[in-house]
């Protein structure tokens, strides 16, 4: 699939992805920490949904791959892991994602009314 790097800044919200295909979003991650399922990468999952959301796109796909330990350039494709993402497998997830987004910018508000307000005030 041909993917083209991608940015949505709608006044809000900027995003940006590592590309976009009109249909899907894409993310590429590096880790040390590789996790046997997509649950195990749940703050690439949560940037990418949030991505998805922002595109109004349905699909999107998560490449992870494992860093080296000596951090070879040479690209091993054995080291490679993708997982096709759908937005209607993790409605509950984004809902979440939606409301604490929603939260963050009404606490930020506050914070600005009040620059030395205690987080306990929040």
């Amino acid at each position: 699939t041909n993917y083209t790097e991608n940015k949505v800044i709608d006044g809000v919200y900027r995003y940006h992805s590592d590309g976009f295909n009109g249909t899907s979003v894409l993310e590429i991650k590096t880790t040390s920490g590789i996790k046997k399922t997509v649950k195990g990468y749940k703050i690439y999952l949560v940037q990418l949904l949030f991505g998805m959301y922002l595109n109004k796109v349905e699909k999107g796909l998560l490449v992870v791959y494992k860093r080296p330990k000596d951090f070879n350039t040479d690209f091993d494709a054995e080291q490679l892991q993708e997982f096709e993402i759908e937005l209607t497998d993790y409605k509950e997830l984004l809902d979440d994602i939606l409301v604490a987004v929603e939260q963050f910018k009404i606490d930020l508000a506050k914070i600005k009314q009040n620059p030395f307000m205690e987080e306990s005030e929040l």
